[in-house]
């Protein structure tokens, strides 16, 4: 059995990238996302000999990185200091790369609110189902899917103005 420094080493490198884009796309800001990052394996460490196995470990530290994410936004040095900034847009081309159009989807995610968009970045993004998403963002199946059915709206009016402001 490893001990839990082992384990979240490990989990680090298995998940570290995701866990990272995730914080990315919920905060909106990358020094953010790095520190939440941190501080989701600082806490998988620590809580490493409660873990249960009753969920996916992919799942737990999920559900470690959205709670630090919703936090840090609840802060009021976040509110203060982030309110309304969103990341620059890559520069205008005449078409779409695959990097581009990656950016052009991170940026929509990103100019989604927040209940939207972390309904994105749980469902759409880390590929959840509706119901794992919903208890992972503690609410209930229905809210879930409206909010993924929201944030697909809105990503589509985004991305179409996107697209159009490029032609």
């Amino acid at each position: 059995m490893k001990n839990g420094a082992e384990k979240t080493e490990e989990l680090f490198k298995k998940y570290g990238d995701e866990i990272l884009r995730t914080c990315m796309l919920i905060l909106r800001n990358r020094s953010l996302a790095e520190d939440a990052a941190m501080t989701v394996y600082e806490k998988a460490f620590l809580a490493f000999k409660g873990f249960r196995s009753e969920a996916s470990e992919k799942t737990w530290l999920v559900r470690i990185a959205v709670n630090e994410c919703r936090n840090i936004l609840k802060s009021s040095a976040y509110k203060t200091s982030m309110a309304g900034e969103i990341p620059d847009t890559a520069e205008d081309r005449d078409e779409f790369s695959e990097a581009e159009t990656k950016a052009a989807v991170s940026m929509a995610i990103m100019s989604l609110p927040e209940i939207y968009r972390e309904a994105a970045v749980l469902h759409l993004y880390n590929g959840f189902t509706l119901k794992e998403a919903a208890r992972l963002a503690g609410v209930s199946q229905s809210a879930m899917t409206f909010r993924v059915s929201k944030a697909k709206e809105l990503l589509r009016k985004a991305l179409e103005e996107c697209y159009y402001d490029r032609i």
